[in-house]
């Protein structure tokens, strides 16, 4: 192992280590790493190499908590205040959904009768269409990014940070102060080109046309209509729009073409600029960079030593990318880059070996890669994007080319149009090629399996497909020494029976989540191993567009691999309950969804049961005195309501369930008022956990309800500053008096209780440092 790639590993060792274990323990083994390295110096036995490795993890785990810690800056003492904040976009601008989103770096913050000078970039939403080198003001409250919400959610706190930004401000006021500023430097040079040609794109295209071209032109993905962007997801077909190795190689043939004459150590120089400039063009897209990198290095170190190393120079570029930003490890455009480069340095040949049988060189080395490129980064692919897709083989022989294509031909079509107002036959093909691109994932989208849903890697999961992939690459390579062999098998059957005898452990034990979907409900019941029950799926406000089980809701249950569901509860057909549950009878294996048997009719119950039929899901009415009895031992009892019932309120129509299992007994009402409480009291008996009805609504959770319940746990699943002020603190009060220990989606995110016999455990997402 060369001394970079043992830096690179041993830093990524350390990074796992901290990411399973925290701070103190991944301090540790940086230190024990040291400690050993240390007396292998006072033994006149050091060995240059190891003493790299141990650097390697002690930057590794220094560098990776700085990065992930919160830095302070005069920010922090504004945030919540309506501030007036001066500065310059230094980058492209983004839009979506009739929002524009910008990079401000900042100058100038005045609060009240106060003015500091700042040097921070802040992200900005409004309404209002700028440019790169726009001076403004903005007017409005600062707030810090958001954290994510629950486990499977993107982490934007991170990402943004990772680009050193860590406050928003949604502008309700600005002040175009000038429209022509600039600031000195190369990058912001470079974003300032890319605003013209978005601005010309714009110009002449629109809609998924427009965004079409400013993904494989500039690297900017997020364009599309909703409608298209999933499609693209779902086909795996968005990673294909910029192949940042076809735009390096047709770079490198034009500089091949263009400077032929030219001796060659003059003609590597020039070719090495290029590529320096590319990197530099494309610098928020870290895959871009990194290719561009490592083979500007690997011509630059040619031209110095009369040879190269790709494994060397490859882990020197991504070490030195790591080292200046650790939190790129968190960038799926870099870690899928490297991961496909390491494992086609290590693959590609034995296997075109053993395509000998295909005569023709190129189109052997392009199934070789094909097949790689799929199966190796098919675990990458669920941990970052939740699925992967049978007919991506499609899109790298069809969907690549039409790219490098539009990539060339895009560029002088819009030169024409800009000079002449015409484009000719150039535009009459980029408008076949946009065509074709987007109407080929449409095909696609139409065939059986062309989304496959993925469970969500874990870190364990991730560190098994390496562990496993070096362990492949020392069967095929007996250049691989013994002791890697050797030391990778040991580990990869320590993980694998650890984590083996941790799932087995947990069988037949039940877990309840609480997924936070803001001010709605939805949980999932989960008899390890033996039953999938979901209770309500989240939704929406009715006051907003955004479908919450639909956004929230159905990516969690795909990252968590809850792919097959035995049974779908819906307490009342309130939106803010059932979108979640459409969303899962829809995309998911839904055996049976449970509805009340009286309360007919209405908007989301027709939807129910629309998309029931139209799906093959089963339907189960059921009313008060029904019971249903799982082979697990799981027992539900329907209390409320009675088949005959009329009620005023359609909350008052809420299934209140009573379920046990395992002598852990569980009471859920939706958002059942106290009359329906009143009817229940005496009924019910004391129970382990409840589900506070209604959001802990001061309608709900009588005092003469939660005395009879008195619960160990009290879930509340509201939404973080929510306008009904939910939970009423009076029934926190009133739960918490009676010996409830208070758990809430507001605060603790998602929670999961897991119920052992008569021990229950809670754990949840958020950080909440005690009981309340």
């Amino acid at each position: 192992m060369s001394v970079f790639a043992g830096f690179l590993c041993w830093y990524l060792i350390a990074v796992f280590v901290y990411s399973i274990a925290g701070t103190g323990i991944s301090f540790l083994f940086a230190f024990v790493l040291m400690l050993l390295t240390a007396m292998g110096v006072f033994a006149k036995r050091l060995d240059g190499r190891r003493l790299i490795c141990a650097v390697g993890a002690l930057v590794g785990v220094i560098g990776f908590s700085f990065a992930t810690e919160p830095s302070a800056t005069i920010l922090d003492n504004y945030v919540g205040r309506y501030i007036e904040i001066e500065g310059v976009i230094s980058e492209v601008p983004d839009e979506h959904n009739e929002y524009y989103s910008y990079v401000l770096r900042t100058e100038k913050l005045r609060y009240n009768n106060e003015e500091a000078k700042l040097k921070n970039k802040l992200r900005i939403t409004c309404e209002n269409e700028l440019s790169t080198g726009n001076r403004v003001a903005f007017r409005g409250f600062l707030k810090e990014i958001d954290s994510p919400e629950n486990s499977t959610e993107f982490d934007y706190k991170r990402y943004f940070k990772s680009k050193g930004i860590g406050f928003s401000l949604h502008a309700d006021e600005l002040q175009l102060i000038d429209a022509r500023a600039f600031l000195f430097s190369p990058i912001y040079a470079v974003e300032y080109v890319k605003c013209r040609i978005s601005a010309a794109i714009d110009r002449f295209y629109t809609d998924d046309d427009a965004g079409m071209i400013k993904a494989v032109l500039l690297g900017q993905k997020s364009e599309f209509t909703d409608e298209f962007q999933k499609i693209l997801v779902s086909t795996s077909a968005l990673r294909f729009l910029y192949p940042s190795f076809l735009h390096i190689f047709f770079l490198l043939s034009v500089c091949e073409l263009l400077f032929a004459a030219i001796p060659k150590r003059k003609r590597d120089i020039i070719i090495a600029v290029a590529l320096l400039c590319f990197a530099l063009f494309y610098g928020n897209y870290m895959s871009f960079v990194r290719s561009a990198l490592i083979l500007a290095g690997i011509i630059i170190y040619r031209r110095l030593r009369g040879f190269s190393h790709y494994t060397d120079i490859a882990a020197m570029v991504v070490s030195v990318c790591l080292v200046a930003n650790p939190l790129l490890l968190y960038n799926s455009g870099f870690v899928m880059s490297v991961a496909i480069g390491i494992i086609l340095n290590w693959f590609r040949l034995p296997l075109e070996e053993r395509l000998g049988f295909i005569k023709n060189r190129k189109i052997r080395t392009m199934v070789s890669v094909w097949i790689i490129g799929t199966v190796g980064l098919t675990p990458l692919s669920a941990y970052f994007f939740n699925g992967a897709s049978l007919y991506s083989i499609i899109f790298t022989f069809l969907y690549t080319p039409l790219s490098l294509l539009l990539f060339i031909i895009s560029p002088v079509t819009l030169m024409f149009y800009e000079i002449f107002g015409s484009a000719g036959i150039f535009g009459i093909v980029v408008d076949v090629i946009i065509d074709l691109m987007q109407k080929l994932p449409q095909m696609v989208s139409l065939l059986p399996g062309y989304h496959l849903a993925l469970a969500k890697t874990t870190v364990v999961g991730f560190a098994v497909f390496v562990i496993a992939v070096y362990l492949i690459k020392c069967a095929v390579d007996r250049d691989t020494g013994k002791a890697g062999f050797k030391a990778a098998t040991i580990g990869l059957a320590v993980i694998i029976v650890g984590y083996t005898v941790d799932v087995f452990s947990d069988f037949g034990k039940m877990k309840l989540t609480f997924v936070n979907v803001g001010q709605s409900d939805g949980a999932i019941l989960d008899i390890v191993g033996k039953d999938r029950i979901l209770i309500d799926g989240g939704g929406g406000m009715a006051d907003s567009e955004y479908n919450i089980g639909e956004k929230v809701f159905l990516p969690y249950l795909t990252a968590k691999g809850y792919s097959k569901i035995d049974l779908a509860i819906v307490s009342h057909c309130h939106r803010d309950h059932v979108e979640g549950i459409i969303a899962a009878i829809e995309n998911l294996d839904v055996h049976t969804v449970m509805l009340s048997g009286c309360n007919e009719g209405g908007e989301y119950r027709e939807r129910v049961v629309a998309a029931a039929e139209a799906n093959e899901t089963e339907i189960l009415y059921v009313n008060a005195g029904d019971k249903l009895e799982f082979e697990s031992g799981l027992l539900i009892e329907v209390l409320s309501p009675y088949k005959n019932d009329s009620f005023d309120e359609e909350n008052d129509y809420s299934l209140a369930l009573r379920m046990n299992y395992n002598d852990t007994t569980m009471f859920f009402g939706g958002d059942m008022s106290e009359n329906i409480e009143k009817r229940l009291v005496g009924n019910i008996g004391e129970v382990d956990i409840i589900k506070v009805s209604h959001h802990g609504s001061k309608t709900s959770s009588s005092e003469r309800f939660v005395a009879e319940t008195s619960p160990d746990f009290a879930v509340f699943c509201v939404g973080r500053n929510n306008m009904y002020s939910h939970p009423d603190e009076e029934v926190v009060e009133r739960y918490y008096k009676h010996g409830a220990k208070i758990l809430r989606t507001d605060t603790m995110c998602d929670i999961t209780l897991m119920c052992d016999k008569d021990r229950i455990g809670a754990s949840w997402f958020g950080e909440v440092l005690k009981w309340q």
